[in-house]
Parts: structure tokens; C-alpha cells; sequence
């Protein structure tokens, strides 16, 4: 009766931090996704503020979500800030919305779902 106890206890342990870490992801994806949607080619601050954002959520996320999706997302930010930094408006909204696809498909897969479970 206590080892039944003690693993019921343990799965509903890993179904809260399953859904503690999916709450979290995507309350980021989505926040992260506010900001960069506002900023311009023009505009340092929103960018640097989007930057600080995920650079200050980025350790954390790591954890959950794969480190090539992590990639994606450092990768199109640097592309971005190149941009920004050099006034070179080309392409920038191109990299601004694939930077909003790979924040998206963070947030998306970390969906708390019965494949995560098992």
C-alpha cells in the first residue's frame, strides 16, 4: 500500500512539473513574441529589451525544450541585431517573422499533451 501511495504521489509530482514547465514555456513564447511582433528596424530599444528578455529566460528554457530549437531562435536574433545595428532594413522583416515562427513552435511544443506524459 505505501510503494502504491508513494508512486501515485511520484506521477502526480512529474504531471505538475510537466504542467508548471508548459505553463511557463508558453506564458515566454508568448510574451517574447509581443515584444518582437512591436519592433522595427529603427527601433534599438524594443529590440534590446526583446534580447534581454530571452537571454534572462533562455537557461531556464533550455532545460524543457531542444537546444537546436534554442539555436534557431539565438541565430535569428543575431541576424536581426546585425540589421539593427547597420541600419540595413533588408530583410528585416523576413528575419523578424521567422524569429516569430521558431518563438512559436517553442511555445507550441511544449504543449502539455499525452506524448509528454508518456
Amino acid at each position: 500500500m505505501k510503494s502504491f501511495i508513494f508512486s501515485l504521489l511520484a506521477f502526480v509530482l512529474v504531471i505538475g512539473a510537466i504542467a508548471a514547465s508548459s505553463i511557463y514555456i508558453r506564458g515566454v513564447a508568448r510574451e517574447l513574441g509581443d515584444m518582437v511582433e512591436n519592433f522595427t528596424p529603427t527601433d534599438k530599444e524594443g529590440f534590446s529589451r526583446a534580447m534581454d528578455f530571452w537571454e534572462k529566460n533562455e537557461r531556464i528554457i533550455c532545460v524543457f525544450v531542444s537546444h537546436k530549437d534554442i539555436d534557431n531562435v539565438n541565430l535569428a536574433f543575431g541576424v536581426l541585431e546585425e540589421k539593427i545595428n547597420n541600419n540595413d532594413g533588408g530583410g528585416f522583416y523576413e528575419y523578424r517573422a521567422l524569429l516569430q515562427k521558431y518563438i512559436e513552435e517553442i511555445g507550441n511544443k511544449e504543449r502539455l499533451h499525452i506524448d509528454n506524459i508518456i
